[in-house]
């Protein structure tokens, strides 16, 4: 059996189209669904409850879960109370059929010693993908180096070894230190092309940090706490350090005041160039994106289009 796990925080919507796409497997398929409401309110809930089915197990949350909490809790009940083979993260903004699903657990029968997952493609970049593939693993798997917490299928044997997620430590961007670590102690990642889900590619996010402020469209300081200090942020001072510890052990004692003066030596550098008024900002940061960072001409036209909005 296997369980799928999506956190929600007030996206009924977004909940609504998971569950949906969802339902039909639970009744002809082995999956149950583990939904993680963390502090959410009361139209997600109702939302929650129109799936009257024992394999959709509802767990509520005081809001304060986040990304890595929230997983961690559905994973511990899938693999210690239910007894899963695998669990399949599944935010649920994601855009899936049930067939991508079913794709990806009949990859995990193939390769039941790896971490599987789906094809990802950018809904809003014409879906080019998002994972850089390695080489082939027979007819419909390829390796990559890494996996984001998107349709991931996470096998029994990978949670036995690493135990879960330290959501103390990775409270939100947990699923990249925790799929690294399998991958050094020798688990795979292998990408179905017979699954394709899309998702949201934030380009402004994936900016260097520096650009990020350059475009932030409230004050300096208030930019600085975000980044710093909110939970959300993956410049969060405590998650850094705890990612960094994660991938280099004692060496982050070396490794880690250097990783923070390269992020963000050049956010105190240009911070004076924050007088310019905000369109010309976004000239300059459109002009590094294309000309030093070499964007592709689509993220060029979606970067342009976060730019105006």
């Amino acid at each position: 059996m296997i369980t799928a796990i999506i956190p929600t925080h007030n996206r009924p919507q977004c909940l609504l189209s998971s569950l949906q796409g969802l339902e039909q497997l639970c009744l002809h398929e082995n999956l149950k669904v583990i939904v993680i409401l963390d502090g959410c309110d009361d139209e997600s809930w109702r939302i929650a409850t129109l799936f009257q089915s024992p394999n959709i197990i509802l767990i509520k949350g005081d809001g304060n879960l986040y990304w890595g909490g929230a997983i961690a809790t559905g994973m511990k009940v899938a693999f210690d109370e239910l007894d899963s083979s695998a669990v399949i993260w599944l935010n649920d903004d994601s855009e899936f059929e049930p067939k991508d699903i079913l794709a990806v657990m009949q990859a995990h029968q193939i390769k039941p010693k790896n971490i599987i997952g789906s094809n990802l493609v950018a809904r809003n970049l014409n879906k080019i993908p998002i994972y850089n593939v390695a080489y082939h693993v027979g007819d419909s798997l390829y390796t990559v180096s890494n996996l984001n917490g998107n349709c991931t299928l996470i096998p029994r044997i990978v949670y036995e070894r690493l135990g879960n997620i330290d959501a103390n430590r990775f409270p939100h961007f947990a699923d990249s230190p925790y799929i690294e670590k399998a991958v050094y102690l020798g688990f795979k990642c292998l990408v179905t092309k017979n699954s394709e889900v899309g998702i949201h590619y934030d380009i402004v996010r994936h900016l260097p940090i520096f650009l990020q402020m350059l475009v932030f469209r409230r004050n300096y300081y208030q930019f600085l706490k975000m980044q710093l200090f909110r939970i959300t942020s993956k410049w969060f001072i405590p998650y850094r350090w705890n990612y960094t510890l994660n991938k280099f052990g004692w060496k982050s004692f070396i490794f880690f005041p250097g990783i923070f003066i390269r992020d963000f030596i050049p956010v105190f550098l240009l911070a004076p160039l924050r007088i310019i008024p905000f369109k010309s900002r976004g000239k300059l940061v459109f002009w590094i994106a294309s000309s030093m960072l070499r964007l592709s001409s689509i993220k060029l036209q979606e970067l342009e289009r976060e730019l105006s909005t």
